[in-house]
């Protein structure tokens, strides 16, 4: 427990980097919708595509070749430790 207590801040920095470089965390949301209560409904897309990739490529291509190329955009985060 006092170990992963000390590598706390190393393990947030480094998941932190890797949403950074995964997807925009900038929120965004649409100023003429809002939620029941007023909430602004947020917008997206939020991840970040491969360099040279444009989401209507994406969309032109088939499931097998986006499997294939490694250009799924929302890919399983990987375990902290």
């Amino acid at each position: 427990m006092q170990a992963d207590i000390a590598q706390k801040g190393q393990v947030m920095t480094t998941q932190r980097q890797l949403l950074e470089r995964r997807y925009n965390l900038t929120p965004q949301v649409d100023s003429q919708v809002t939620m029941s209560r007023g909430k602004p409904v947020p917008i997206g897309p939020t991840a970040k595509l491969p360099q040279g990739v444009s989401w209507e490529q994406l969309a032109s291509i088939t499931p097998v070749e986006i499997r294939q190329r490694g250009l799924f955009p929302y890919p399983p985060l990987p375990h902290p430790k």
